[in-house]
């Protein structure tokens, strides 16, 4: 029987989870791909405040809306969470997609952080401009991209190096299959290799109403157990997929028993371990059992990137063997501590340990 939704942090063996995760450095590998993008952030006014400005330059022919806070960083899921796997402390391997500057771009990003190797297959990077603002009482982030080459990388394009470093791995994660139209080939083979070594698998597939299509195709040939092992997901894409399955509706407005509902249809479906993160609880249902955890209440300072420092938290409590339910606490804890931080620092694994330490009591 699954768990019903509810419940707290309660009193969190902060000491035994950091343990835990620590014990991983040196012994474990990560391997990540494929997407890399360079973005810029623009924190810009509320939506309909920010349609009249653009309308009346429009209107005027043009010109500057001044006042908008800009920041270029570096983009992409996969880069995103190898980073923050990195800052964990796991040694982690990322293939992915640049050339000329952008490859030296992309090396500079890391240049802080040797737990983080890097195979590169020749091509354009995805361009994103990522627009942040208050929706509806709640921060949301509306992403424009360009996926370049990152939109045809099939199984085919990947170099020796990335091979020899997927299959020398503990678990494979990839992300972003909505952006590379040869993602669900891509995944078929690097995760059916895996399966053949007995390595962990992870798909983030983020945006798949970009894809509706081809998402048949991802669930008759990657979705399913053997190949893929972990399934994550937000509130947006356990919208659409439940939609996609026939698995019913998913509420704008929901609540802690959607989410917890969501997942274990999405299990009972598929027999993959889905993980649900929203701003407000997490959930995972696996094993016949469903667990939901709810969030910490933080303030949100920075919206891009959240839901790979949870991931990777994620990734960590799978290679820890955390419970699920600790699992889900020291994800929710590196998001928060991401989102909340103020110079948008990916957390390290101290800086988790501290996060947990001041919220290790919280209410439901």
């Amino acid at each position: 029987m699954g768990r019903e939704p509810g419940g707290g942090h309660g009193f969190l063996d902060i000491g035994g989870i950091i343990d835990r995760i620590r014990a991983l450095q040196g012994r474990v590998r990560v391997a990540v791909l494929p997407d890399f993008f360079v973005d810029r952030i623009l924190r810009t006014p509320p939506v309909d405040d920010l349609k009249v400005l653009i309308e009346k330059k429009a209107d005027a022919g043009g010109g500057s809306i001044h006042g908008v806070s800009q920041i270029e960083m570096r983009g992409g899921n996969a880069p995103n969470l190898a980073y923050a796997l990195g800052r964990i402390g796991l040694q982690t391997h990322l293939v992915t997609v640049a050339e000329g500057p952008t490859e030296a771009l992309l090396q500079s990003y890391f240049r802080d952080l040797d737990m983080v190797s890097i195979s590169v297959v020749p091509g354009k990077p995805g361009y994103t401009t990522s627009l942040e603002f208050e929706h509806r009482g709640r921060g949301v982030n509306v992403m424009l991209s360009d996926v370049g080459d990152i939109a045809t990388l099939g199984p085919e394009k990947l170099t020796e190096e990335s091979w020899e470093a997927i299959l020398d791995s503990d678990i494979v994660a990839i992300v972003n299959w909505a952006a590379n139209l040869e993602g669900t080939r891509l995944a078929r083979r690097v995760f059916s290799e895996c399966h053949e070594r007995g390595i962990q698998t992870f798909l983030d597939p983020a945006d798949v109403t970009v894809r509706e299509r081809d998402f048949d195709e991802l669930i008759e040939s990657v979705l399913i157990p053997g190949v893929v092992d972990f399934l994550s997901i937000n509130e947006n894409e356990t919208r659409s997929i439940l939609k996609l399955l026939g698995l019913g509706q998913f509420p704008e407005r929901y609540r802690e028993k959607d989410i917890h509902d969501a997942a274990r249809s999405i299990w009972e479906e598929l027999s993959v371990s889905t993980h649900i993160h929203t701003p407000t609880y997490s959930c995972v249902s696996e094993n016949e059992d469903t667990i939901l955890v709810p969030c910490y209440h933080v303030q949100a300072l920075n919206l891009t990137g959240a839901g790979d420092v949870w991931d990777a938290g994620c990734i960590a409590g799978i290679l820890a063997r955390l419970e699920p339910e600790k699992r889900l606490n020291f994800s929710n804890a590196a998001a928060a501590a991401y989102v909340s931080d103020p110079e948008a620092k990916t957390p390290t694994l101290q800086g988790v340990e501290r996060f947990l330490l001041s919220h290790g009591v919280a209410a439901a």
